[in-house]
């Protein structure tokens, strides 16, 4: 038997019902509610009413609530939240947050990466001016679809339901140039995949490509939170078999390439409100029945922060960076995860490579020389392996820092001068373009220090990546 206190729909509780409600209506009159009984069957009554204007529902939503009685001379008024509380609960309005309940454990996590990205979650990825972050997108994309793929050459692909990834991924490209990014997700297309109809495709026709820039106008298209492109975005990723408002599905997954770009399209403070752009994407994934998906931005200079910090952070469920330390195409390039709470391992700012397959690369990985289509070993170890010294003198310059720690040396104290000296010169720079030496102003001077004596330091001055 239901329970008196409760809402009910399809034999499920949707809303709380308030225990009595006393209301006055400056012309029709007066509502009494002094049991739950009678509370019920007015709630049932509003239920079943489809007028508007009907005089019970005026009485509901224009009348005045109070605590007691009409007759009783010291009752007061309910206060302005009170007042809207219990007409939300009568009227059924606010079922929609009511009839979210906590959620049960789920056992061990669903992964679509694992080790790296939780089904069902949202995390953000950030790095500085050109450091690559589109590429780790693509990385992640062909993770997905590609089975035999490893994300980074480390972390394999969870087990993803082929029904469910039939949905496709959705990749929202706001900058690159269109044709890189068709180039660089031409290979899935020598990846078979079996669609639940028995029509065999391949994996590139489970990611679908919106370039931005090209065809809808520049990446100012993409703001979610203009309620008339957000609807707009809804019907465009939203698809449907039957289209009869019943069947509708969104994709597996959204990756969206970057909100930075929309707001600098828009003129837009991009630290006052890239947090707001990711709370209305992630409305918008949840709009259309979407679990997961990415939202890519820009980083601080020294990549080591999202534009806005905490407030563009609050809306995802953790953080990925991928930045790099100099400004050369060359510089290298760092790939670090800081997860919320939850299954995912923090990743410590980790080196990336490329192989000479064009593959991105986690320092310690299992190295590949061409491409391959199977199954790639994955990474054992649990910690990076840091890059060895190509030379003897490389050798000498670092055990030079690490004895400094991190108060570091200056140019000269660590090369020396002479023959030697430029040999050790030489050595610094191809240390310092392989991430495993940086540089940090003091005063006048520039100071050098072994990387993983960095974070060690309390005096000022700032990192020069």
């Amino acid at each position: 038997m239901n329970d008196a206190r409760y809402r009910y729909s399809r034999g499920k509780i949707v809303s709380p019902l308030p225990a009595r409600a006393f209301i006055q209506h400056e012309w029709l009159g007066r509502l009494e509610l002094s049991t739950r009984e009678e509370v019920v069957k007015i709630a049932r009554q509003l239920e079943r009413e489809t007028d508007d204007e009907s005089l019970l529902i005026r009485m509901i939503t224009e009348g005045r609530y109070f605590d007691a009685p009409c007759d009783d001379p010291d009752r007061e008024e309910k206060s302005p939240a009170a007042t809207r509380q219990i007409r939300a609960l009568l009227l059924g309005t606010d079922t929609g947050l009511a009839s979210v309940s906590p959620v049960a454990p789920q056992g061990p996590p669903a992964w679509l990466i694992r080790d790296v990205w939780e089904a069902g979650t949202f995390p953000q990825l950030s790095g500085n001016s050109k450091a690559g972050k589109s590429e780790v997108c693509l990385d992640v994309i062909r993770t997905l679809v590609d089975p035999s793929h490893l994300f980074l050459g480390r972390f394999e692909r969870g087990d993803i339901n082929p029904l469910e990834l039939e949905c496709g991924v959705v990749y929202l490209n706001m900058e690159n140039p269109p044709n890189a990014i068709e180039e660089a997700l031409k290979p899935l297309e020598a990846v078979p995949f079996e669609f639940s109809d028995g029509t065999v495709g391949s994996a590139r026709d489970l990611v679908t490509v919106y370039h931005l820039r090209e065809t809808l106008g520049g990446p100012s298209a993409f703001d979610p939170r203009d309620p008339d492109k957000f609807e707009a975005w809804r019907r465009v990723l939203t698809g449907c078999d039957e289209c009869d408002g019943e069947d509708n599905w969104g994709p597996f997954a959204v990756i969206a390439d970057n909100g930075t770009a929309v707001l600098r399209a828009l003129s837009e403070n991009i630290q006052e409100h890239i947090g707001e752009w990711f709370e209305a994407l992630r409305r918008l994934l949840a709009e259309i029945d979407t679990p997961q998906g990415i939202g890519v931005a820009h980083a601080t200079m020294d990549g080591k922060n999202a534009l806005g910090g905490t407030i563009s952070s609050a809306a995802s469920d953790g953080e990925w960076t991928y930045s790099r330390r100099g400004t050369s195409g060359a510089a290298p390039r760092f790939f670090a995860i800081s997860p919320r709470l939850g299954p995912v391992p923090p990743l410590p700012e980790t080196r990336v490579t490329r192989d000479a397959d064009g593959r991105l690369r986690l320092s310690g990985a299992p190295r590949s020389t061409a491409v391959t289509t199977g199954a790639e070993e994955a990474y054992e170890g649990s910690e990076e392996v840091p890059a060895s010294p190509d030379s003897e003198h490389e050798a000498a310059v670092l055990e030079l820092l690490r004895a400094a720690g991190s108060e570091g040396l200056g140019k000269t104290e660590v090369t020396g001068r002479g023959n030697v000296g430029s040999q050790r010169r030489a050595a610094l720079v191809a240390l310092e373009e392989r991430g495993l030496v940086v540089t940090r102003s003091k005063g006048r001077r520039t100071h050098y220090r072994a990387v993983e004596f960095v974070s060690d330091t309390t005096s000022t001055g700032s990192d020069t990546p």
